[in-house]
């Protein structure tokens, strides 16, 4: 039997226990030296949306009617790269063997998916509208309309103040008109969080074309001596317009590092280039 002191199997066991221990520590921190670099890409695939407009020949941006003269000019649409950055967490070997955490910062695993971002999501013109009438105009009850290929599009979702608006004499004014979203033309936003598994999109690419007419109904143009609308007419564009949106090859990159709760709060969500300058891996 052993006795404390003698000598035995016990002081034997707590150095084997050491060894052992000292063993998986290295090879845990010779995999986490490893890791700390590790990159891991895959094919990836976005789509960039757009919308290309061109006024017919018969259809000037610069049309006058009696005494109101409307002028329109298509506003294009801000394209940007962006990220979308996810965090999850993932253990460490260093932390699994020893239960020791250096610092307040987590290992984690950090993934971004591009993408673009369209902003904004519909279509867009500047409009300006010049009184000549010699009274005050009045816009409210003018009615807003777009017809993609003989069908009236919805803006319901759309906010535009012309009824609103109220011109003096011999002024101008000049405002935003909202149109219809890419939706109607077949083209939907990429949304990374919504990729497939694989990040390959499959019959995602759209090309069409048609005609677009924009139209602004039921304007005064024309009153009395007592400010009352004699006449009221039409202003029309026709556009011929091409949609498309075709799928990009890209990367998916992930990668391991350790993140502070704070920093974690920083990065994840929708980020811009600049935000994540330094920080996308090189390799």
């Amino acid at each position: 039997m052993f006795k404390p002191g003698s000598g035995g199997v016990l002081p034997i066991m707590l150095i084997l226990c050491c060894v052992l221990a000292a063993t998986l520590l290295g090879e845990s921190l010779a995999a986490g030296k490893k890791d700390k670099d590790e990159v891991k890409k895959r094919p990836f695939q976005i789509l960039k949306p757009e919308v290309s407009l061109e006024p017919a020949a018969e259809s000037p941006s610069v049309q006058e009617i009696g005494g109101v003269r409307v002028e329109l000019v298509r506003l294009p649409f801000e394209i940007r790269s962006m990220y979308f950055v996810n965090v999850q967490e993932r253990e460490s070997g260093w932390e699994s063997v020893t239960g020791i955490r250096m610092g307040t910062a987590s290992p984690v695993w950090i993934g971004v998916l591009p993408f673009y971002n369209i902003s904004p999501q519909n279509l867009r013109f500047k409009v300006r509208i010049t009184n000549h009438l010699g009274r005050v105009l009045r816009l409210q009850g003018v009615a807003l309309q777009f017809v993609k290929d003989g069908e009236t599009l919805s803006i319901e979702n759309v906010e535009n103040d012309l009824n609103k608006v109220m011109i003096l004499p011999e002024n101008t004014w000049e405002g935003t008109l909202n149109g219809p979203t890419l939706d109607a033309f077949g083209l939907k936003v990429f949304d990374a969080r919504a990729a497939t598994a694989g990040g390959l999109l499959e019959a995602a690419e759209v090309r069409s074309e048609g005609v677009l007419l924009m139209g602004l109904y039921d304007v005064v143009t024309a009153m009395d001596n007592a400010s009352n609308a004699t006449t009221r007419s039409n202003f029309e564009w026709i556009f011929g317009y091409k949609a498309s949106a075709v799928p990009e090859d890209a990367e998916a990159i992930k990668w391991k590092g350790r993140l502070t709760p704070e920093q974690v709060e920083k990065f994840i969500g929708v980020r811009s280039p600049e935000d994540l300058a330094g920080t996308l891996p090189t390799e």
